[in-house]
């Protein structure tokens, strides 16, 4: 099966609100990177997959988000750039951002394109292996959603609606961080920043959640 037999964007926008999708214009915008695939190339999901989450937004909140292959290091150049720095922590930058072998996950990227994820944190007061059985219930086509498109969504989605938004932030990803930790998001201390930082697999994180996402059908 190939990618040409995807949903186009028009339907996908029909079935998932328009507010409901980060467009690559609109990524490309906020984060100063041209999208390297056309704006009008289908989704790598078929017609039963969108139906299956458009009838589930009252319960979840699925979105489509265009997103580009940046890393954490990348994304947080920019903002620093851009003098935005006030929403995005990594905790502790001077120690992650050091090109250091244990750090890599720092510099990798996710493949670009449109992604499916449900931004309503699920599995909540749960550690992460408990989290995990929850996840893996939901079927093969279910995983955490990518951390690095996770916040391109969510910094994309806060400077077009506000920075309140960030307040119902929180996901638990899948990233190794060393020792017995996996990379989480949150907000940090009600300052409407989001902070990505390590948490213990075994003991918890409080009442941080997981985001779920659609793997792609081609």
């Amino acid at each position: 099966m190939t990618q040409a037999k995807g949903i186009d964007l028009v339907t996908a926008q029909s079935m998932i609100f328009g507010s409901s999708i980060l467009t690559p214009s609109e990524a490309s915008k906020f984060w100063g990177v041209k999208a390297s695939k056309p704006a009008t190339e289908n989704l790598r999901y078929n017609f039963r997959t969108m139906r299956f989450c458009s009838r589930r937004l009252f319960f979840n909140d699925w979105r489509i988000v265009y997103a580009l292959p940046l890393s954490f290091r990348e994304q947080y150049e920019i903002l620093r750039k851009k003098n935005q720095l006030y929403m995005f922590t990594l905790f502790p930058h001077h120690w992650w951002l050091k090109d250091e072998t244990q750090n890599f996950w720092v510099d990798s990227k996710p493949e670009e394109g449109y992604y499916l994820i449900d931004i309503y944190p699920r599995f909540q007061s749960s550690n992460w292996y408990h989290q995990q059985e929850r996840v893996q219930w939901l079927g093969p086509k279910f995983d955490r959603a990518d951390e690095r498109v996770y916040t391109q969504l969510i910094l994309s989605i806060a400077n077009i609606h506000g920075m309140g938004y960030l307040q119902k932030i929180s996901h638990w990803g899948k990233m190794e961080m060393g020792g017995d930790c996996k990379l989480s998001i949150s907000e940090m201390n009600d300052h409407h920043c989001i902070q990505v930082h390590g948490s213990s697999c075994e003991l918890g994180a409080g009442t941080i959640g997981t985001c779920i996402t659609r793997k792609w059908d081609f």
